[in-house]
C-alpha cells in the first residue's frame, strides 16, 4: 500500500470538488488491497500528520474495521463481502492500543477507542489473548498518556459485557481482578491532584467501576471488604472541594467540567449499589447479606455526603443538576429504611422548602423555551426519557416517599397552602406549590384525614388559577386537577367546575397550546376516574371538544392526546359514531402529513397512537355500515400510502388496520390492498413482511368473502405462490412454515371443491416438506398430516388420486392413502389443542370408511392398534376442550369480578356498604403512614425479583435436558378458524360413532379383532367413549328436532300414568 497516495487521497476528500472521487478511489482501489488498514493507523500515530489527516484517516480506519473485521452474519451464503485479511487484523490488533495511548488528540482517540471496542467485540478473548498482558503492563508505568490508553481500552471491554449474563461475564472477570487492587492504587494516588488531567483518569476508574457493577454484582470477584473500599472512595470524592478551574460563573460550563463529571460518576455507584444491592427487603435473596451490611455500614456515611451536597445548592454554591438528582434519588432510596430515615428526617422540612420546591418551580429555561418554540417546549415535558435524569423527578420522588412517613405530610401541605395564600403575587411561587400539592395527590386523595378536604382545596386554590395571567400557571392549573381526579367530589358544584374550567381552556381560541394540553388530558383523567358523574357534565361539550383535541394532536404530535379520542369514544359512543369519519379524516391527515415530513423518525410514537386510536375507531363504527365506509376512505389512504412508499416501520400497524377492514366486509378497494400486501412480500423477499404476520389477514381475505376471493384466480394464485415461497425456503424457519401450511389448510377446508385444480400443488408442497426434517416447532409437523387429511375430507376423489400419484414416487411404493395412514400413527401423541386432534380423528373415520381396496394397509394389519390409537385422541380432545372451557370461564369470571370491583369502588367513594375485603387499592392508604422505626417492604418488588429468580434458576436447570412433553390445551394456529371449529363445525364425536357403525355392519370380521381381544383397560376406555359418543349424538338430534320447530303437542291427550325410562 503506498502511503503517500493514500495521505492524498485521505486530504482530497475534505476538499468539495474532489470529495466524490477521492472517495470512489480509496472505495475502489485501496479498501481491497492488503495493508490498507495498517496503512492508515500508521498516518493516525505518524507525528508529521496534521489534525485534518489525522481525523480524515481514523474516520475511514474506524469504519474499515466496523463493516469489514468479519462478515455480517445476516448476509446469504451467496452475497459476497469484503473482509479484512487475517495479517491485516494481527497488525490492528498488536499496534492499536499503542496508537490510543500515543494520540493527543481527543477525536481521533474517540474514535480507536470506538474501533477497538469493535475488535475486542469479535476477536477478545479466543483471538487476542495479548490484550490483558498489554493493558497491565500499561497500568504499571507512570506515563499518563500511557495511563489514559490503558482506562480507556479497559473501558470499552467492560462495556462490551456490561449487560451480559453470569457466565459470560467470567472472562472480563477473570482478566479484571488482578486489576482491580492496581485501579484502586491509582485512584487513591490520583486524588489529591486536582489538575484536569488528573480528574479524566480518576473519571474512567470510577466509570470501569460502575460498569462492572451496576447490572449484577459479584461478590466473588470484587469481595465485600475490597468494595468497602472502592465505595469510601466514591463517597470520599463527593466530598472533594472544586478545583479553582471550575468556573461557577457559567453553570452550563461548570456542569460540563471533569470535576463534576467525576462527581457524578461517583454518585451514581453509590446511588445505584444502594438502590440494586444495599437496600434490605428490596433486593434479590443473594443480595440479602451485602444489604444489611451496606445499611449498617455505608447507608448513613453517604446520606450525611448527599446531604452536604443539598446543603451547598441550599447555600447558593454550585453543584451540577447531575449530582443533585443522584442525591436525591440516594436519599428517596434511604427513606423507606427507618435507619437511615431517621438521620434524613431532621432536614426534610428544610429541604422541600429550600431544594424540593425550588426544583418543582417554573423556570427561567422552561419559560424561554416555551417562547421560542412552543411545540417543542410541550414534547420536552411529555418525553420520558427527559425525565430520567432530572433532578425536579427525583425531588418529586423524595417529596412523595418521605410524605408516607408520619406526621410529614401535615407540615408540607401547610407550607403549600401558605406559599399559595401569602405569595399568590408570585407566579413562579404559586407554580411550584400547585405542583407539589399535584404529587401528593395520590396520597391526599386516599388518606381519610385528607380525602374529604380535597375538593375545596382544589375549589379554593386551584381551579380559580385556571384563569389565571400567568399562562404557566394556568397550565399548572390544569395539570394539578388532572392529577386530583381520583379526588372524592362530594360537592357538584366543585366537580362541575373543575371540569367547566377545563374544557373552557381547552376550547379558548386564544389559549396557549400548553394550557390545552393539560386541559384535554384533564377531561380525559375525569371521565375515567368519575366516570358518570364526569359524563354529566362533559357530555353536552362533546361535539366541540373533539375537534379541538384532534388539532391539538395534529398541531403537538403529544401521543397522550390519542388517549384523550379513545376515552370520548368509549363514554360517548352515540355522540361520536356521527363524528367517526370527520375523526378518521383528521387522524389520516396528520399521519400522513408526518410520514412525509423530516420528524418522522422523532414522531413514531405518536403515528402507532394515532394508528390504534383509529383501529378503535373501527371497532366503534362496525356495526354502522355507512359510517364504515367513510371511515374506511381514511384508513385506506394511510394503508396505501405505507405499502406505496414500502415503509415498513409501520407494516406490522397497517396490517392491523387491514385486519379491522375485512373482518366483517372486504369491498373492493380493500381486495386492491389483498394485491399490495403480495406485492410487498414478494419484492421483500419475504424477508419484509414476515409471513407469519400476514396470517391473520390472509385467513380474513379467505374467510369473510370466499365468494369474491374465488371470483378471480389470481387471488387464490397469490395466496398459493406465497405458501409456496415460505415452505420451499428453509431459512425461513419453522414459524413461517407453520403459518403457511395452516393457510393451505385454511383454503381446503373452506373453499373446498372450489380449489381443486390447486389440490396437486397443496399436496405436492405438503409432501415434499415432510420429507425434510423437522427440528423445531412440534405443531408442524401435525399440520402437514391435517392438511392431507383436509384435501381427502373435501375434494375426496382428486386428492387420493394425487396421493397415491406421489406414493408411487417413494420407495418402496405404497398406496396414497397409507402415506396418511401411516403419519396418523406416528405422529398420534404430536396432535396438541382440539383442532389438530379433530382433525387426526377425521382422518381415521375417513379411512375406516372407504373400501377394502383403498383402505390403508395399517388397518387390516393391525385394527386394534387403530382403535386404541383413535381412544386416545379422544381422551386429549376431551381434556383439552375441558381445559379451553375452563379457561374462557375463568377470563368470563375475571370480567364480572372487574366490573363487580368497579362497582364496589363506586360504592365506597359514595360512602357505601363496606364489601371492600379482598378489593384491590390502587393507592397506598396514608393512614398507613410509616412510624420512624419502620421500613417500608414493597413486597410486589421483592415478590418479582425471587420469581425472576426461580425462574432463572429453572431454565438453568432446565438446558439441554428432555423433560416430559407438556399438555397443551390450544395451539397457536386455533385462533385462525376453520369449518372444522366453531359451533356449527361437524361433530367429531357423532362422525366417529356413525364410522365405527358402518364399520361393525360392513366389516364385521376386522371390528371383531378391533374390539374382541382388549385388555380391561382399554375396553373400560373404550365403554366411556362409546357412552360420550351417544351422548354427543343425542345433543346433535335435540338440536337437529329444535331447528325443525320441535314436537307437536297434543294439549287434549289425556297424561299417561307410567312412564318406561327403559324403553
Amino acid at each position: 500500500m503506498d502511503g503517500e497516495k493514500l495521505k492524498q487521497a485521505l486530504v482530497a476528500t475534505t476538499v468539495a470538488e474532489d470529495q466524490k472521487q477521492a472517495e470512489q478511489y480509496l472505495q475502489s482501489n485501496c479498501l481491497p488491497l492488503a495493508g490498507f488498514a495498517p496503512t492508515l493507523l500508521r498516518i493516525i500515530v505518524d507525528p508529521s500528520s496534521d489534525d485534518t489527516l489525522a481525523i480524515t484517516a481514523v474516520t475511514y480506519f474506524k469504519n474499515t474495521v466496523t463493516k469489514h473485521w468479519k462478515r455480517d452474519e445476516d448476509l446469504a451464503e451467496s452475497e459476497s463481502q469484503f473482509v479484512l485479511s487475517d495479517e491485516d487484523k494481527a497488525f490492528v490488533r498488536e499496534n492499536i492500543v499503542d496508537a490510543i495511548c500515543n494520540t493527543a488528540n481527543v477525536t481521533v482517540r474517540n474514535q480507536l477507542c470506538y474501533a477497538v471496542q469493535t475488535v475486542a467485540r469479535c476477536d477478545f478473548p479466543e483471538s487476542w489473548p495479548s490484550l490483558p498482558a498489554k493493558v497491565a503492563t500499561l497500568l504499571h508505568t507512570d506515563n499518563a498518556a500511557h495511563m489514559l490508553g490503558a482506562f480507556l481500552v479497559l473501558y470499552k471491554l467492560c462495556k462490551i459485557y456490561e449487560y451480559k449474563r453470569t457466565t459470560e461475564r467470567k472472562v472480563l472477570l477473570d482478566m479484571m481482578q488482578p486489576l482491580m487492587p492496581l485501579l484502586f492504587q491509582r485512584l487513591i494516588h490520583l486524588m489529591p491532584n486536582d489538575s484536569n488531567e488528573s480528574i479524566l483518569l480518576q473519571k474512567i476508574i470510577v466509570k470501569i467501576l460502575y460498569c462492572l457493577t451496576q447490572f449484577s454484582l459479584n461478590l466473588e470477584f470484587i469481595p465485600a471488604d475490597q468494595l468497602d473500599g472502592w465505595l469510601n472512595i466514591c463517597r470520599e470524592i463527593l466530598l472533594l472541594p472544586p478545583p479553582s478551574s471550575v468556573d461557577v460563573s457559567d453553570p452550563e460550563e461548570a456542569e460540563r467540567h471533569e470535576h463534576w463529571r467525576l462527581k457524578k460518576w461517583a454518585a451514581k455507584v453509590l446511588e445505584r449499589t444502594f438502590e440494586r444491592y444495599g437496600a434490605p427487603g428490596q433486593v434479590e435473596s443473594s443480595y440479602a447479606e451485602f444489604a444489611q451490611h451496606f445499611l449498617a455500614n455505608h447507608s448513613i456515611p453517604c446520606v450525611e455526603a448527599f446531604l452536604q451536597q443539598l446543603a451547598s445548592r441550599q447555600t447558593g454554591t454550585f453543584v451540577s443538576n447531575r449530582v443533585i438528582h443522584l442525591a436525591l434519588s440516594f436519599l428517596t432510596t434511604g427513606v423507606s429504611h427507618s435507619h437511615v430515615w431517621k438521620v434524613i428526617k431532621p432536614h426534610f422540612l428544610s429541604l422541600s422548602e429550600h431544594v424540593i420546591f425550588p426544583l418543582l418551580c417554573h423556570t427561567e429555561d422552561d419559560e424561554a423555551m416555551w417562547e421560542d418554540d412552543v411545540e417543542e417546549y410541550i414534547r420536552f415535558k411529555y418525553d420520558i426519557f427527559e425525565d430520567l435524569n432530572n433532578p425536579c423527578n427525583s425531588a418529586s420522588s423524595l417529596l412523595v416517599a418521605s410524605c408516607k412517613r408520619k406526621d410529614m405530610i401535615q407540615p408540607v401541605l401547610s407550607f403549600i397552602v401558605q406559599t399559595l395564600v401569602g405569595r399568590a403575587n408570585e407566579p413562579v411561587a404559586v407554580d411550584g406549590a400547585m405542583r407539589m400539592a399535584g404529587e401528593l395527590a395520590a396520597q391526599l386523595t386516599t388518606s381519610k384525614k385528607y380525602k374529604k378536604d380535597c375538593e375545596k382545596l382544589l375549589d379554593a386554590h386551584v381551579i380559580p388559577r385556571l384563569t389565571h395571567e400567568s399562562r404557566f400557571v394556568r397550565a399548572r392549573a390544569a395539570c394539578t386537577l388532572k392529577q386530583f381526579t381520583s379526588c372524592q367530589f362530594n360537592t357538584p358544584r366543585i366537580l362541575k367546575s373543575v371540569i367547566d374550567g377545563v374544557v373552557a381552556r381547552m376550547l379558548t381560541q386564544e389559549e396557549e397550546l400548553p394550557v390545552k394540553v393539560e386541559a384535554a388530558l384533564c377531561v380525559q383523567y375525569m371521565l375515567d376516574e368519575q366516570d358518570d358523574k364526569a359524563c354529566e357534565f362533559i357530555k353536552p361539550h362533546v361535539a366541540q371538544i373533539i375537534p379541538n383535541v384532534l388539532k391539538l394532536i395534529s398541531t403537538t404530535h403529544v401521543e397522550e392526546l390519542c388517549g384523550v379520542v379513545d376515552e370520548m369514544m368509549d363514554k360517548f359512543m352515540e355522540e361520536v359514531v356521527p363524528a367517526a369519519s370527520l375523526i378518521a379524516a383528521e387522524l389520516s391527515d396528520l399521519f400522513l402529513n408526518v410520514i412525509a415530513s423530516d420528524q418522522a423518525d422523532e414522531m413514531t410514537p405518536t403515528l402507532m397512537s394515532v394508528i390504534s386510536t383509529l383501529a378503535n375507531i373501527l371497532d366503534v363504527v362496525d356495526d354502522h355500515k355507512e359510517i364504515m365506509v367513510a371511515v374506511e376512505g381514511s384508513v385506506l389512504r394511510i394503508v396505501k400510502a405505507v405499502f406505496l412508499t414500502a415503509n415498513i416501520d409501520y407494516y406490522d400497524d397497517v396490517l392491523m388496520l387491514v385486519q379491522s377492514l375485512v373482518a366483517t366486509h372486504v369491498s373492493v378497494p380493500m381486495w386492491d390492498v389483498f394485491h399490495d400486501i403480495y406485492t410487498a412480500f414478494m419484492t421483500g423477499n419475504n424477508s419484509v413482511i414476515i409471513f407469519a404476520d400476514v396470517t391473520s389477514v390472509l385467513h380474513l381475505y379467505i374467510t369473510t368473502d370466499t365468494e369474491q376471493f374465488l371470483a378471480r384466480p389470481e387471488r387464490l394464485n397469490c395466496v398459493l405462490e406465497m405458501c409456496k415461497v415460505v415452505i420451499e425456503d428453509e431459512n425461513q424457519g419453522d414459524d413461517n412454515q407453520l403459518a403457511a401450511m395452516k393457510i393451505l389448510e385454511i383454503l381446503v377446508l373452506q373453499c373446498g371443491r372450489g380449489i381443486q385444480e390447486a389440490i396437486p400443488l397443496i399436496l405436492t408442497l405438503t409432501l415434499n416438506r415432510m420429507t425434510k426434517p423437522f427440528e423445531g416447532l412440534t405443531e408442524l409437523q401435525p399440520m402437514c398430516c391435517c392438511v392431507m387429511v383436509a384435501c381427502v375430507y373435501m375434494v375426496d376423489g382428486p386428492s387420493v388420486a394425487v396421493l397415491s400419484q406421489l406414493a408411487s414416487l417413494s420407495s418402496p411404493p405404497i398406496h396414497g392413502l397409507d402415506l396418511i395412514a401411516n403419519q396418523l400413527i406416528f405422529l398420534n401423541n404430536k396432535f396438541e389443542g382440539v383442532h389438530s386432534r379433530k382433525m387426526a380423528l377425521l382422518g381415521w373415520c375417513l379411512l375406516l370408511r372407504q373400501n377394502a381396496e383403498q383402505r390403508p394397509a395399517a388397518i387390516g394389519y393391525d385394527p386394534k392398534k387403530v382403535l386404541e390409537q383413535c381412544i386416545t385422541l379422544f381422551e386429549g380432545l376431551q381434556k383439552a376442550m375441558k381445559l379451553q372451557a375452563e379457561v374462557k370461564a375463568m377470563d368470563e369470571s375475571d370480567s364480572e369480578d372487574e366490573s363487580e370491583g368497579e362497582d364496589e369502588d363506586d360504592e365506597e367513594e359514595m360512602g357505601g356498604g363496606g364489601g371492600g375485603k379482598g378489593k384491590k387499592n390502587r393507592h397506598r392508604k396514608m393512614d398507613d403512614d410509616l412510624g420512624d422505626s419502620e421500613d417500608e417492604i414493597d413486597e410486589g418488588t421483592l415478590e418479582y425479583l425471587e420469581n425472576l429468580t426461580k425462574v432463572q434458576e429453572s431454565s438453568d436447570d432446565e438446558e439441554g435436558e428432555d423433560g416430559e412433553d407438556a399438555f397443551v390445551e390450544e395451539t397457536d394456529t386455533e385462533v385462525y378458524e376453520t369449518s372444522m371449529d366453531g359451533e356449527d363445525s361437524p361433530d367429531i364425536f357423532v362422525l366417529f360413532k356413525e364410522t365405527m357403525e358402518g364399520f361393525e355392519k360392513n366389516e364385521p370380521t376386522l371390528f371383531a379383532q378391533m374390539v374382541n381381544t382388549l385388555d380391561a383397560d382399554t375396553a373400560e376406555r373404550l365403554k366411556s367413549l362409546i357412552t360420550e359418543c351417544g351422548r354427543h349424538a343425542a345433543l346433535a338430534d335435540s338440536r337437529k328436532l329444535e331447528n325443525t320447530g320441535g314436537y307437536q303437542f297434543n294439549m287434549d291427550a289425556p297424561v299417561p300414568s307410567t312412564f318406561n325410562f327403559g324403553g
